[in-house]
């Protein structure tokens, strides 16, 4: 196997023309296919058997170091393997376009092959879909490759083997060999950046939404009005997301703003998907170029191929270059600059399309060790040191910020845990007490059928009188258990519900002691109001905030006890006001009301969690708002819930 590079197709060594197999790498920065097809028509002249595999570039990796030479040819002699190459000029379905190619050009040789480069167009075209269509015929087989670029304007790229040129599609290069040896290495470097997101709203890799939020008002919040503005620019290449829920770092770089305020990337951004911002590690790319590359040390590569991501070149600047001028020291480095990489993990069907990735390819037909020159030394200028030193700190910060969320979340659960054990054991004596009364009942029901089968005066009717009472008691000792079932589950589905069903689980369950303690429950809410909400979360701030109106009753000892909850639509929201008699909430203690631990009734009475709990609900689980405001007898409790709509209808249906 021989690699020559050439920026002129006259200068290419008769070597090449005498050979049987020869593949051409071109890299160019001509801007339309008539000019290729031109360029195409001079290479075929000269060497007329040889396969053209080329894409446009802007910057371009000659001998492991960095050029903006208008073309480049990379010459590759095989001695032993061969190579086929196809194009797709206009794609019609991605995946299977992909497939079929694939398949046509395994089948021009009895041998397996050993690995496909991949050359697409680089602005519409979605790089995982296309991947994935390899996959399903050659599950196993080392891809690399990338998609065309050019020079950051994000206009128009195109792709081209020795049947044409297209801007619309994508190009193979398929190599057979039984001595063929391939070898494929990655190097990444960039951070993941502040907090996470989910993408809600996505088609393929065209994003409207992250976290329910336009996805360009997410840029301008963090990144600002100017950044959003320029979008994509290189700015789309420089902060992309990075996908948090993957095997390996996979970031997603913009490629296009639509005008609806929807960002198409240059992969698929699945709904579900967690994703954050990314931020390139300069120092990290430059350390690595020497740790990374050592990975082909004991590998006997005789050519190296580097498809790179043009982001790497537009944080470092020309430095990049020193970690493709260490690849040299193996083998002749030759590639390009993408706008997205293709990459083969090492299992089966785990084609990955990456950005802002270095990607490198190594191919070998001998078994000897290649000769490794010397190590070309780093001379970091401070301006290059001061970008590491910032990279280091917005790395150290991140993780600071990800252990205090992590700590924040253990903290909470440990007191949602708490608190809900502590209200199991109330709810436990609210049970005791509401089955006192129908156990009684049942109770007396037997002991009298007893009494008057011994005395010998039972009658048809007492029987079916007592069997009455006993089954109407035993019903409702069942239905009070499933009131507290439902209550205490830990289900968090979003559900459809009307007030009127969360008002009679409340009244079961609350019965018992407001009939104890002689307060009146008024329910002015509205029962034909529907929501579109957790159910079970709504129920249990209901409760806790009931709770808390008997409690203040029952420690005021006021006389006619009264607990009012009604409903209100405002706009969009219902709103909820639970309102009770009991002599309210002391000035100095109103803006401690919701803080965990707080109580104003004592140690033996109370955890101080129950308010703080009813706030956490309402604001993390019911995405809402709670207040406090004292009336002329007592504490009122608001509660703002926004009405939401159930997805499948325009409006909350039942």
């Amino acid at each position: 196997m021989k690699t020559e590079t050439y920026t002129d197709p006259t200068h290419i060594s008769p070597f090449f023309r005498e050979s049987a197999n020869v593949l051409i790498q071109i890299f160019t920065s001509l801007s339309t296919c008539d000019e290729i097809n031109q360029l195409i028509k001079d290479v075929k002249g000269l060497l007329p058997h040889a396969k053209i595999l080329g894409a446009t570039a802007g910057a371009k990796i000659f001998a492991g170091r960095l050029t903006y030479d208008s073309t480049l040819l990379v010459v590759t002699a095989f001695s032993s393997s061969s190579v086929q190459t196809g194009i797709v000029h206009t794609v019609n379905n991605l995946s299977d376009d992909a497939a079929d190619l694939t398949l046509r050009l395994q089948d021009t040789s009895p041998l397996p092959p050993k690995v496909a480069i991949i050359f697409s167009e680089g602005l519409h075209l979605d790089g995982e879909v296309l991947l994935r269509g390899v996959a399903d015929v050659q599950p196993t087989m080392i891809i690399a490759g990338g998609i065309a670029s050019d020079h950051h304007l994000f206009e128009k790229t195109m792709v081209f083997t020795q049947e044409g040129c297209t801007s619309e599609g994508f190009v193979m290069a398929m190599l057979f060999g039984e001595k063929l040896t391939v070898y494929n290495h990655f190097s990444f470097n960039w951070i993941g950046l502040g907090r996470t997101f989910t993408v809600t709203k996505a088609i393929g890799n065209r994003v409207w939404e992250l976290d329910n939020t336009p996805i360009l008002d997410i840029y301008k919040r963090y990144l600002g009005d100017q950044v959003a503005v320029q979008l994509p620019d290189i700015v789309g290449l420089e902060f992309p997301m990075i996908i948090t829920n993957k095997e390996m770092p996979i970031a997603r770089a913009v490629m296009v703003k639509h005008d609806d305020g929807s960002l198409g990337f240059a992969g698929s951004m699945h709904e579900g998907t967690t994703v954050r911002f990314g931020f390139g590690d300069s120092e990290g790319i430059i350390t690595d170029a020497n740790n990374n590359n050592d990975y082909f040390l004991d590998k006997p590569v005789e050519t190296l191929f580097v498809y790179s991501c043009v982001a790497r070149l537009s944080l470092v600047g020309k430095d990049i270059e020193q970690e493709t001028i260490r690849l040299q020291r193996f083998a002749p480095t030759s590639g390009f600059y993408t706008y997205g990489e293709f990459y083969h993990a090492p299992c089966e069907k785990c084609n990955r399309f990456l950005n802002q990735t270095m990607t490198i390819l190594g191919l070998s037909e001998g078994e000897e060790r290649p000769k490794v020159y010397e190590t070309i030394p780093s001379n970091r200028p401070r301006a290059s040191l001061l970008s590491g030193a910032m990279s280091h700190f917005v790395r150290e910060i991140t993780t600071d910020m990800e252990n205090a969320i992590e700590a924040e979340k253990r903290s909470k659960e440990i007191m949602l845990h708490q608190s809900r054990q502590a209200t199991i054991g109330e709810t436990i004596e609210i049970i005791a007490h509401q089955w006192r009364q129908p156990l009684n009942i049942i109770a007396l029901a037997l002991q009298d059928l007893y009494i008057k089968g011994e005395l010998g005066t039972l009658t048809q009717e007492t029987l079916i009188s007592h069997y009455q009472k006993a089954n109407t008691a035993l019903q409702y000792l069942s239905q009070t258990i499933d009131d507290f079932r439902d209550f205490m589950r830990p289900d968090n589905e979003i559900e459809i519900f009307s007030v009127h069903s969360l008002m009679s689980e409340i009244k079961t369950l609350t019965s018992g002691l407001v009939k104890k303690h002689h307060i009146h429950f008024n329910d002015q809410t509205n029962p034909e109001h529907i929501m579109y909400n957790r159910k079970n979360a709504l129920l249990q701030t209901l409760l806790i905030l009931t709770y808390n109106a008997i409690d203040a009753i029952v420690g005021s000892d006021t006389k006619n006890g009264q607990i009012i909850i009604t409903t209100a639509q405002q706009k969009n929201k219902i709103v909820w006001r639970i309102c009770d008699n009991g002599g309210g909430v002391p000035k100095e203690h109103k803006e401690n009301i919701f803080e965990p631990y707080f109580t104003t009734k004592g140690k033996n009475h109370g955890t101080g969690m129950g308010l703080y709990i009813a706030s956490s609900l309402v604001k993390h689980y019911l995405e809402g708002e709670i207040s406090l405001k004292n009336n002329k007898d007592g504490a009122c409790f608001t509660l703002k819930l926004i009405q939401k709509l159930d997805p499948k209808h325009d409006t909350p249906t039942l």
